[in-house]
């Protein structure tokens, strides 16, 4: 896989898309690589947002939700935020999980009432 051209030193650009979409970026790596890198060496905070939250066993999200719980556990503050419109799209299952992970906030943000 090659590099992303955009460079900028300490950054690393990374996105998702729904699943069954066509947009491909392949210069960029997958963002649960990515998210569980960071999440494995975090000491100190994450800050998170995401529009929806949904996963199931064995999926790239469940294994992200592994590395964000070992964080929490590891005494790592964590901020994850959803958007309200966002939260309706979510599994319940995998928003209860959210919420039993230690040292998490869990907040939902109304976005279309900040514009």
């Amino acid at each position: 896989m090659r590099a992303s051209r955009l460079a900028i030193p300490g950054f690393e650009l990374v996105h998702t898309v729904p699943v069954g979409s066509d947009l491909q970026t392949p210069d960029l790596r997958a963002p649960g690589e990515v998210w569980r890198e960071l999440f494995d060496g975090a000491r100190q905070r994450i800050d998170i947002e995401q529009f929806y939250v949904a996963d199931h066993a064995g999926s790239v999200m469940d294994k992200v939700l592994e590395s964000l719980t070992a964080a929490g556990q590891r005494g790592v503050r964590i901020r994850f935020l959803l958007e309200e419109k966002g939260l309706k799209l979510s599994d319940p299952q995998t928003l209860e999980r959210l919420r039993a992970i230690p040292n998490l906030t869990l907040r939902v943000l109304p976005y279309a009432k900040l514009t």
